[in-house]
């Protein structure tokens, strides 16, 4: 099984610099606080999507505070970035494939 990563990029910074972006932009506190509630909706979304299409997946997920990185089957990837859920990686990324396959066969 041929694997790929790829990484979820969530609409999300911090919430007061993204609720405070709202209002500089000269919204209303409610309308400022609406839109935020429908950005929360689309990452919640996203994540949703992104753990459906890995049930019963191998998959692995690496997370810093700025980025998270899943590899899965190639295919599940493939389509979960046609969908908007995940954005291929900068192309200076070096992924090895086979490094994952040897963790994933130590586990068994």
């Amino acid at each position: 099984m041929e694997m790929k990563h790829a990484e979820l990029n969530l609409p999300l910074f911090k919430v007061g610099d993204d609720i405070g972006a709202r209002l500089h932009e000269g919204r209303t506190v409610v309308a400022a606080l609406e839109d935020y509630a429908a950005t929360l909706d689309e990452a919640a979304r996203q994540v949703r999507e992104l753990a459906a299409a890995l049930r019963g997946q191998p998959c692995e997920v690496n997370a810093d505070v700025h980025f998270v990185d899943v590899t899965a089957p190639e295919e599940v990837i493939d389509q979960l970035i046609a969908d908007g859920v995940l954005t291929e990686p900068p192309p200076d990324e070096d992924f090895d494939a086979a490094e994952f396959d040897d963790e994933e066969e130590g586990e068994s």
